[in-house]
């Protein structure tokens, strides 16, 4: 999983994206939850979450940098996979 944050156009808020990797799938059909503590992430001034899905987490970190400015995203935790 991957969990960061990244500045709106509006500077006023920012977006939550996570990134589930095909191992957060399987979980998720599994009926097991993912739990996600946004006071964990830092910041309080999230306005949007953008949630997509991916093989792994390293295929998940270079689509992201095809949509996003990773020097303006802040990662709070770049490849994080659930507990089992």
């Amino acid at each position: 999983m991957i969990k960061c944050t990244t500045p709106l156009d509006d500077k006023d808020h920012k977006l939550l994206i996570l990134g589930l990797s095909n191992e957060n799938i399987k979980r998720l059909k599994q009926n097991k939850p993912i739990h996600i503590n946004l006071k964990e992430m830092g910041d309080h001034d999230i306005g949007e979450i953008y949630i997509f899905t991916g093989n792994t987490e390293e295929s998940m970190m270079e689509d992201l940098s095809k949509h996003f400015n990773l020097n303006d995203t802040t990662l709070k935790a770049s490849i994080d996979e659930m507990p089992t």
